[in-house]
């Protein structure tokens, strides 16, 4: 996998980052940045690292509320590449000088959460971006090291299972049933 990162930006400790409309883009809201050459593809990474929340119910909502404040992230980085442009954005994140085509990429947000990306019963997650948990990208890079563009095909599936949560509906795949006395339940994956 062939990618362009920049770990120690020394300016990312001192960005004054710019007002975009009513938002104020603060410089620890991209957590990490990749760049991958092979899909010719800038990822925008926000991590929300919360703890598990076990059995309790108001734990649970308040993860998925914590989680769902990446709305707004997604909103102000969408915002601030539109009026800023990709050239600026690669100066920005220190990767201008990585041999990147400064006019010819695509920029994609993607949500990382700790634990779970997903929460049933839910919606209003901005489907600008990929929400998907630590180790389901870990999986999904792992096992298509041999693609050419693995943090592709793992954006992709993300992108998709979102799509099949909403609409109901995969033509891939069939569910798994369980049995129990009185109870058939089909778990679709």
């Amino acid at each position: 996998m062939d990618l362009a990162y920049n770990r120690r930006c020394p300016a990312w400790g001192n960005l004054t980052w710019p007002k975009v409309g009513e938002f104020n883009l603060a410089s620890g809201d991209i957590d990490a940045a990749l760049f991958e050459r092979s899909s010719n593809c800038l990822y925008l990474f926000q991590m929300k690292w919360s703890n598990v929340f076990a059995l309790s119910l108001r734990e649970r909502r308040n993860r998925m509320l914590y989680l769902a404040k990446a709305n707004t992230w997604i909103e102000q980085t969408t915002q601030w590449v539109a009026s800023s442009g990709k050239q600026e954005v690669l100066s920005r994140l220190c990767l201008d000088n990585k041999g990147i085509d400064r006019d010819d990429f695509e920029i994609r947000l993607v949500v990382l959460a700790r634990f779970t990306a997903r929460f049933s019963g839910t919606t209003g997650f901005d489907q600008r971006a990929a929400w998907i948990s630590w180790p389901s990208l870990s999986r999904l890079v792992e096992e298509n090291r041999g693609k050419a563009s693995p943090l592709e095909e793992a954006f992709c599936r993300a992108m998709a299972s979102r799509k099949v949560e909403e609409h109901g509906t995969d033509t891939d795949s069939s569910p798994v049933e369980y049995h129990f006395p009185d109870l058939k339940v089909d778990v679709f994956s």
